[in-house]
């Protein structure tokens, strides 16, 4: 635990960081989850670019996944 502004203490929570791209996109859609509204494009455009490194990941989570990106 690290210690925050004026001493107080801070905790980083992390759950999501060792799960895989895929089990996470499975899980979003068993929850329902508006996949279609997500994406972390660097460019940030108002769609997803598809080509930088994030788009990448995504592509190959969704495809690990056995599923279609809704985004696309």
């Amino acid at each position: 635990m690290g210690v925050g502004v004026g001493g107080a203490a801070i905790e980083v929570l992390h759950p999501l960081l060792e799960l895989t791209h895929a089990y996470i996109i499975r899980r979003g859609i068993e929850l329902d989850a508006p996949l279609h509204l997500t994406w972390s494009c660097y460019r940030g455009n108002d769609v997803p670019c598809g080509d930088c490194d994030s788009c990448v990941l995504r592509a190959k989570g969704f495809a690990e996944a056995n599923v279609t990106d809704p985004a696309l």
